[in-house]
């Protein structure tokens, strides 16, 4: 003699008002985050022997949607005039935050390559590890150019946007400063694809371990007060 399964609807109706008001919470989180301003003068205009020689303004649209706290956007060239553009973003929303492998094959752009690039950096706190970062060679007709880019929420660094804004979502859950970085190195290739890429990796040393103490920094400040 089988038995038919009968689900506790009680059981249901808890679980459906648990995952409820989890949702509640998380967006009363969103609301009530606690950030704190950030001070871009701390990206140095000199970069792995690069000088920066322009300075440019986010266009009125990704403002809009992006709605960042902060944010700088340069090119940097050195002696020869060879140029590498550099991005951070900095934001405590949800939104801020998009992946450029999903907007970067734009304007005739085409991904031909991706892959994770270990940096060795090191912490804000004296430690060595490596950062992970994504890697793109983008190519247009004869142009060709190598992306290195990732996510950076205080002391931690990942390629994933979706680890960034689950770690982000922790701080506002446990009420802590919430701010993260997008952090974007683009490298045209002249002779050869390693050659840009060397150009990027030496960027990332230096810019990495910049953002971390800028966000990590603030955040024990905030801590002790």
């Amino acid at each position: 003699m089988t038995s038919e399964y009968r689900p506790n609807y009680w059981i249901v109706i808890a679980m459906f008002l648990l995952a409820w008001g989890m949702v509640v919470y998380a967006r009363q989180a969103e609301n009530r985050v606690v950030t704190f301003p950030i001070d871009t003068g701390q990206v140095p205009n000199t970069i792995a022997g690069f000088r920066m020689v322009e300075q440019h303004d986010l266009d009125d649209l990704s403002k809009q949607m992006l709605t960042p706290d902060a944010y700088i956007v340069r090119s940097y060239a050195n002696e020869a005039g060879y140029p590498v553009n550099v991005l951070v973003i900095y934001g405590h929303r949800k939104n801020t935050f998009h992946s450029p492998g999903y907007c970067l094959p734009g304007g005739g752009w085409a991904i031909q390559k991706k892959s994770i690039e270990h940096i060795p950096v090191v912490a804000p706190d004296g430690r060595e590890y490596k950062a992970a970062m994504n890697r793109f060679l983008l190519q247009k007709g004869e142009q060709r150019q190598v992306v290195f880019y990732c996510f950076v929420e205080g002391g931690r660094v990942t390629p994933s946007i979706f680890k960034h804004n689950w770690y982000l979502l922790q701080d506002r859950l446990l009420h802590r400063p919430a701010m993260g970085a997008l952090l974007r190195i683009i490298v045209p290739v002249a002779d050869n694809e390693e050659g840009a890429a060397d150009i990027a990796r030496a960027f990332a040393r230096e810019l990495v371990p910049i953002v971390q103490h800028q966000l990590v920094g603030k955040r024990l400040d905030m801590t002790k007060e």
